[in-house]
């Protein structure tokens, strides 16, 4: 693709962006502080100067895609639209009464999560549809609009359809929706079967629901973004991932705004992924750590999908790749509970005020102010120099927390570091149990502001081996905006018996998806490499309550009946050959194909002394820490912790007992030391707790 393409990742505390020259394939990279109350303002920051940096003028640009969290934020800080539901009649308490599960199964006392929409929100409307699709009450038109009108009396600037049954039949909710637009123009209004068309009626609600909450803030700020970019000379079109990995238009994504909640953790596994395969890494676990969270995502050759991921304590049944978010950030606050014990997150200093050190008005502790004090960072080379930290703002903030504990400011940081450390592990042992993985079969990669800061320590809580530490750490989310294909799901609801479907039938039905998935592409108007539709059907012997997904690689309903036994028996342990199955729904995913190739990254200079030791500190005891500009490190180049590798976007934090190398791409590997494991080369003695750069490389020379 000619001309430049601009990757962005609108983060909660920074906005990172990449542009790639498409003729000469030069990267250039830029991070700036976000801002929050309004977010289109840092991406227009962060496109001017990309640009300056590149040579590059906005008229340049051809192709412009972004990742950003600004939909689950909105939904995790209860800021949306305040909304609307319309039901049909007799289902008014749909969001009440859920599925009636505990939150957390063995705790007795678990809150139960407040609906988005409260009851005094919610309208029902005459109008029925049998579980066939098939009419039994016509819809009322005018009662629809009256309710609707009733709704907005009382506050509601969305209103959400959900109409029982239109996963079968979606003429009944298309009516109400075509209705509505025309007579509340200025309400944001969608239903169900244009959002996710699925059977399951708590599941359909949520998403349509959360859609509504969020399509507000979204829409305008989608809106605010094109028209700033057009007045800053970008006349490429607009594009934003979404939570399954692919791209869509901002335009589509206003509409359907709940596909983005996991945009920006979902750019970073594809890149993470992309760059880690180039490094001949497939196992891996992807670990990105900003300011706000910690996301962390299994890939096992391919990243791995779910459909029953939560979204602040919400079920969302939609694709997205498995992300679990952990709010242990850099910006996460440490606070004393009741009880006395130390917690980290996931309340979050966010971009503003920060932690302490940014000395813009924040007063609590944090993990930034915690490694500043642990000398894992230095106070004038933060953001490669261009955001000072102030170590007294940090060092104040640690010592009021320490007043309450009776400990030294070193303590309650290591302490800090420790527990943020501790909730990652807790969620990342769920993930990998679930999955049924053991953590020392994968590679840990590092990403993200602080991701190679905490890596190490949660390699070596995790009993992991090896740690990758990707060129430009800070950009990997923004760099996945720009590799990621075009992709998007089509599902349609069938409930047959598998003996009663034919081969034909069953192909007609997936060919009539692949035409809307068709439709669907031209209408996003991108030129793609390749068009892959990949098929698969939700099964389930007749009588189950779930289904699993069955990859289809034919129509023929003999073949899909023993992929569907093998798969069951591989995800439950048995399969009855003999038992009636039945189809419940069938999916395509269209995937356009972009770009293959993963751009080189080298990562940004740094000035630094010729050579410098630090001070810092682990688990309570004090070590000379070498400190080496990334820049500097060459393939074959050893460094042994306790090491300190400094560059514009990140630090990276090397503990005592691992060595650090270059690979041929760039990346830094970490390797935990074996004990009495030899050093290639011969180091001079250093007195207790002092780290080394120890070996020459095969360039033959020292580091450091």
């Amino acid at each position: 693709m000619s001309g430049l393409r601009i990757g962005i990742d609108v983060g909660g505390t920074f906005t990172d962006a990449f542009v790639l020259d498409g003729e000469t394939g030069s990267l250039a990279f830029r991070k700036v502080p976000s801002t929050p109350s309004a977010p289109e303002d840092a991406v227009v920051t962060a496109v001017s100067e990309i640009l300056s940096i590149a040579g590059g003028e906005a008229g340049d640009v051809t192709y412009f895609v972004h990742g950003t969290t600004l939909a689950m934020n909105t939904l995790v800080q209860r800021s949306g639209t305040r909304a609307g539901l319309l039901v049909t009649k007799g289902f008014r308490d749909i969001l009440e009464i859920g599925r009636g599960r505990l939150p957390v199964i063995h705790d007795f006392n678990a809150q139960k999560v407040l609906p988005l929409i409260p009851r005094d929100l919610v309208a029902e409307v005459t109008g029925r549809l049998y579980a066939t699709g098939e009419e039994e009450t016509p819809l009322d038109l005018d009662e629809v609009e009256a309710q609707a009108r009733f709704l907005v009396g009382r506050g509601a600037a969305a209103i959400a359809i959900l109409f029982l049954h239109s996963y079968r039949n979606p003429a009944h909710e298309l009516a109400a929706l075509e209705r509505l637009r025309s007579v509340l123009p200025q309400i944001y209004i969608c239903a169900s079967s244009t959002v996710w068309p699925r059977a399951r009626e708590y599941e359909r609600a949520m998403a349509t629901v959360i859609n509504a909450y969020v399509g507000g803030p979204m829409e305008r700020y989608y809106a605010g973004l094109r028209a700033k970019l057009t007045d800053l000379g970008v006349a490429a079109r607009v594009y934003v991932t979404r939570s399954a990995g692919g791209i869509m238009s901002a335009e589509n994504a206003a509409r359907t705004p709940v596909e983005t909640l996991l945009s920006g953790p979902a750019s970073g596994v594809l890149g993470a992924a992309a760059l880690a395969a180039a490094a001949g890494e497939r196992r891996v676990v992807c670990f990105d750590m900003g300011g706000t969270t910690a996301d962390v995502s299994i890939v096992d050759g391919e990243p791995r999908y779910t459909f029953e991921q939560h979204a602040a304590g919400f079920p969302l049944s939609m694709p997205a790749i498995d992300v679990v978010s952990i709010g242990a950030g850099g910006g996460s606050i440490a606070w004393i509970d009741p009880g006395g014990v130390l917690r980290v997150g996931p309340r979050s200093a966010g971009a503003r005020p920060g932690p302490a050190a940014y000395a813009l008005g924040g007063e609590e502790p944090t993990v930034t102010d915690a490694y500043l004090a642990l000398g894992f960072m230095h106070p004038d080379r933060f953001l490669g120099g261009e955001l000072r930290l102030d170590a007294a703002r940090a060092g104040g903030a640690l010592a009021a927390l320490a007043r309450k504990t009776g400990e030294s400011i070193p303590q309650i940081a290591w302490q800090i570091v420790t527990v943020a450390n501790a909730n990652m592990y807790g969620e990342l042992m769920l993930l990998l149990s679930r999955q049924g993985a053991e953590a020392a079969d994968f590679t840990l990669v590092a990403y993200g502001g602080a991701g190679p800061t905490q890596a190490f320590l949660l390699a070596e809580e995790m009993a992991m081996d090896r740690v990758l530490v990707p060129p430009m750490p800070g950009g990997v989310c923004a760099l996945g905006c720009l590799i990621a294909d075009f992709r998007s799901d089509f599902v349609k609801s069938l409930y047959v018996p598998l003996a009663s479907m034919d081969e034909a039938l069953l192909q007609e039905a997936f060919e009539g998806l692949e035409r809307i998935a068709t439709d669907w592409l031209d209408a996003e108007r991108v030129v793609v490499q390749e068009r892959r539709y990949v098929r698969s059907a939700e099964m389930r012997y007749v009588g189950q309550s779930f289904e699993v997904s069955v990859p289809i690689t034919k129509a023929d309903p003999a073949l899909v009946s023993t992929a569907f036994h093998a798969r069951h028996r591989a995800v439950y342990g048995f399969a009855d050959e003999r038992a009636e199955t039945e189809i419940v729904d069938i999916r395509v995913q269209l995937i356009g194909a972009m770009p293959s190739a993963v751009p080189q990254v080298p990562p940004k200079a740094m000035e630094l002394p010729e050579k410098e030791t630090r001070r810092v500190w682990f688990d309570g005891v004090q070590h000379d820490a070498s400190i080496i500009p990334r820049a500097q490190i060459g393939e074959g180049d050893i460094i042994r912790g306790p090491a300190i590798v400094e560059q514009y976007d990140s630090t990276v934090v090397l503990t005592p007992g691992w060595d650090l190398s270059a690979d041929r791409i760039g990346n830094l590997v970490g390797q935990r030391r074996r004990i009495g494991a030899a050093l290639p080369v011969a180091a001079p003695a250093k007195k207790r707790g002092q780290g080394s750069l120890v070996s020459k490389g095969k360039n033959e020379r020292r580091v450091g």
